[in-house]
């Protein structure tokens, strides 16, 4: 048994035997059967039941021999015991005269003229202590709730029922609790939401659980709503449903609660522990014919629902659970010691970061062979092209009105030519075909000049640059670059890696880029190359590597930047911790002396 928990085991026992002593009609057997089932279930030396009729008296009793040679007179401490916690109505822990290790626990009930205790006498260990508190607790309220609803004949409790809601007390953290606690109150009862709540000490009503809500916002105009309408509810002795022929049904709390939220009938109930209010339960419905006919089975489980609840409350939170983790007890100072140095020299990986930009694998640059005049433009900066795509024309005007010039010359020539033939000229003939073969050369070469007016692109790719609209109609000369074309289904890294960690750095190391534009994806690659001389970028020297890697969707173009992770190897922690520091002392003090 852990502190402050009950172990599923123990409470399935609980709820089996329980099962077995409420159909007992007799009430000495019942108190005979109830008494073993407390002290078999807390491993205790004996135990009493007391009431007070006229006077504090033993209505049953089971004492080991054991529990007897612990006092002199064990059964007036008993008594004395139980009258001041029935008169103080809390439970009291008291140890014996003559065994201070020994205690008397004691835990008193008070149900309208019922009054009463179960007292328990043992060893505890004072790390059991919150969950034996606990246990006594529900058996105590059962025991109540028998002498102030007592069971029918062919009448039981539901213990499956009562098993799944002990059984939340074994969870770990109190919101998931919780909300299975509404789940089952809302399946038991057919409503349509749960709320709970939690009274403080100072009576202050707070709403711990909401059905369906995993984490409740008390900042929310329902969760206000909600508050209101338990706080109306807990100050109530009984049950209360909503709407009634009582006074309370002109209840303005209750009213707007019903508007607000929709709901058309409540269903409120009270939890207390030995007349100490911890809690309020409210069902709500939206049919206005809301089953209400749990009354009866939810007073039965009324101590068990709020023993229960007062165990989940008790627990802490994920978030109060880790505030106090720093308060637990402290290793040793060698354990401590022996953890740091396991973590200092254990091998981890050992990553170097660079910057790196997207660059094309290869880029094919488009410039005009001569001269001329742009005359239209058809492609912008970033088009997709294939090869053989227009991209520009040149315009060709003057290249047709030197070439009807030429023309007719080389006619003219050929003319003289046939007329100093005819003659036997053979001096000038033999010129005039020399002017025939001239002409048709220039006639040739501006054939040349009229096929080179259209720039095509020579390859599959995107349009890098280009932007010459703004050009158009005006010259271009002759070898100027007027687009950049790069295919793009696979790219290039550029890593920038700083001088420092070119050592250990060589071709082949596994490489993870990231970059700024998808931050969320990453490509891998490996280092194809490092360039061996270094280059000036951002005022200091670096070393250039490359990484190619696919780009099949073409998510990724040139000039993107982001950070590269080139895996180095192993390293000890510390040596990865202390590599920049201690580089630096070097430094410092090369600098010094």
């Amino acid at each position: 048994m852990k502190k402050g928990t009950l172990d599923a085991p123990e409470l399935a026992t609980l709820h089996r035997s329980l099962d077995g002593i409420v159909r007992l009609d007799d009430a000495e057997r019942f108190q005979a059967g109830f008494l073993q089932l407390a002290v078999a279930l807390v491993n205790a030396a004996g135990g009493v039941l007391i009431s007070r009729e006229g006077g504090m008296r033993i209505d049953a009793e089971l004492l080991s021999r054991q529990a007897l040679s612990w006092s002199a007179d064990l059964r007036s401490e008993l008594l004395a015991a139980a009258g001041q916690a029935v008169n103080t109505n809390s439970v009291l822990v008291q140890p014996l005269e003559r065994q201070s290790d020994a205690k008397l626990l004691v835990f008193p009930w008070k149900i309208s003229l019922h009054t009463g205790c179960l007292v328990l006498v043992m060893i505890p260990e004072e790390t059991q202590l919150d969950a034996l508190l606990l246990y006594g607790q529900l058996l105590a309220g059962f025991m109540a709730q028998r002498k102030k609803v007592p069971l029918q004949k062919g009448q039981s409790l539901d213990t499956g029922l009562i098993q799944r809601f002990t059984r939340l007390l074994a969870e770990s953290d109190r919101d998931t609790a919780l909300l299975r606690f509404t789940s089952l109150l809302r399946q038991m009862a057919g409503c349509d939401r749960v709320a709970v709540a939690v009274v403080g000490a100072d009576g202050h009503t707070r709403l711990e659980a909401l059905s369906d809500i995993t984490k409740v916002d008390q900042r929310t105009s329902e969760a206000r709503l909600f508050t209101r309408t338990l706080a109306e509810c807990q100050i109530q002795d009984g049950i209360v449903i909503y709407p009634s022929s009582s006074k309370l049904n002109s209840s303005p709390v209750l009213k707007e609660a019903a508007e607000g939220l929709q709901m058309k009938r409540f269903l409120a109930l009270p939890l207390s522990i030995e007349g100490l209010k911890v809690g309020v339960l409210l069902f709500c419905w939206k049919d206005s014919k809301g089953n209400i006919r749990v009354i009866q089975r939810l007073q039965l489980l009324q101590p068990i629902l709020a023993a229960v609840l007062k165990g989940l409350c008790q627990q802490p939170t994920t978030r109060e659970r880790i505030l106090r983790w720093p308060t637990k007890k402290k290793p040793s100072r060698p354990v401590l010691v022996s953890i740091v140095l396991l973590l200092a020299l254990f091998p981890l990986p050992f990553k170097l970061k660079a910057p790196c930009v997207v660059v094309p694998t290869t880029t094919r640059y488009i410039a005009p062979r001569y001269d001329g005049i742009l005359l239209e433009v058809l492609v912008q900066p970033g088009d997709m092209v294939n090869a053989g795509t227009i991209l520009a024309r040149l315009d060709g005007r003057e290249l047709a009105l030197e070439e009807a010039r030429i023309t007719a010359e080389r006619d003219k020539s050929r003319k003289l030519h046939d007329r100093y033939m005819g003659s036997g000229d053979a001096a000038q003939t033999q010129l005039a075909r020399l002017d025939i073969q001239r002409y048709d050369e220039q006639l040739q070469l501006l054939k040349n000049k009229q096929e080179q007016l259209i720039l095509t692109s020579p390859v599959d790719g995107m349009l890098l640059s280009g932007d010459n609209l703004r050009r158009e109609g005006g010259p271009v000369s002759r070898g100027e670059t007027l687009f950049e074309v790069a295919p793009i289904e696979r790219m290039r890294a550029e890593l920038a890696l700083p001088e420092k960690d070119v050592s250990f750095i060589s071709p082949g190391m596994s490489t993870k880029l990231r970059f700024d534009s998808y931050a969320e994806r990453s490509w891998k690659g490996e280092l194809l190359r490092i360039i061996p001389r270094s280059q000036l970028r951002g005022n200091r020297n670096v070393f250039i590597a490359t990484v190619e890697f696919d780009n099949d969707k073409g998510e990724l173009r040139p000039g993107m930047s982001g950070k590269a992770h080139v895996k180095v190897g192993y390293r000890p922690l510390i040596w990865q911790l202390l590599r920049k520091p201690w580089y630096t002392l070097l430094s410092l003090l090369d600098r010094l002396f």
